[in-house]
């Protein structure tokens, strides 16, 4: 449930860093912040629990990257969403 919350983030941060940019924008936003956010959580990790293993840097890179597959639409969706309310409210009249 924590990981989900953490992607949730990612998406949201994201779509609100490059929701004015072209999907290929966003896309390369969405993967850095991806990675850059799961390193933080897993740099934290290991601060916290005071243990670490070299097989936790293959799995944070396995779990980035597949979490990629679910980060990038998720946040060209989020941008897509922000942009039509974001013409919405500024054309209202």
């Amino acid at each position: 449930m924590q990981e989900l919350l953490i992607l949730l983030v990612i998406i949201l941060v994201s779509a609100l860093f490059s929701y004015k940019s072209s999907k290929l924008k966003v896309a390369v936003v969405a993967i850095l912040t991806n990675y850059l956010m799961l390193l933080v959580y897993w740099a934290v990790g290991i601060y916290l629990n005071d243990e670490y293993e070299p097989e936790m840097v293959i799995g944070w890179f396995i779990f980035a990257s597949l979490t990629s597959f679910f980060v990038v639409p998720a946040s060209i969706t989020f941008a897509w969403a922000i942009r039509k309310l974001n013409y919405r409210f500024n054309n209202a009249t």
